[in-house]
């Protein structure tokens, strides 16, 4: 399902094939901040978003003129959710 943002911007939920351009996106967007490559390299596994992800939480992109722009993932359980991830490019 796509959902249009204004006049160029779609959120919709990524297809499986999309989630390394997604991961991608998400690393990239951490080392804007300065972050030397060693601590980047930790934060990969965190910062990576699975098949399980979709499965299981609430996954979402942002697309600008068919670009991917942007990831948000919130994870839930019984009781509440978190927000797990937030990145733009």
């Amino acid at each position: 399902m796509w959902r249009m943002v204004g006049s160029s911007f779609k959120l919709r939920a990524p297809f499986p094939e999309e989630l390394a351009a997604a991961s991608e996106l998400c690393l990239r967007s951490k080392g804007y901040w300065g972050y030397d490559e060693n601590f980047l390299e930790q934060c990969r596994e965190e910062l990576i978003l699975s098949k399980d992800d979709l499965r299981e939480d609430a996954v979402i992109i942002a697309l600008k003129d068919d670009v991917l722009a942007g990831v948000g993932h919130v994870a839930m359980d019984v009781e509440s959710c978190f927000l797990e991830k937030l990145f733009v490019d």
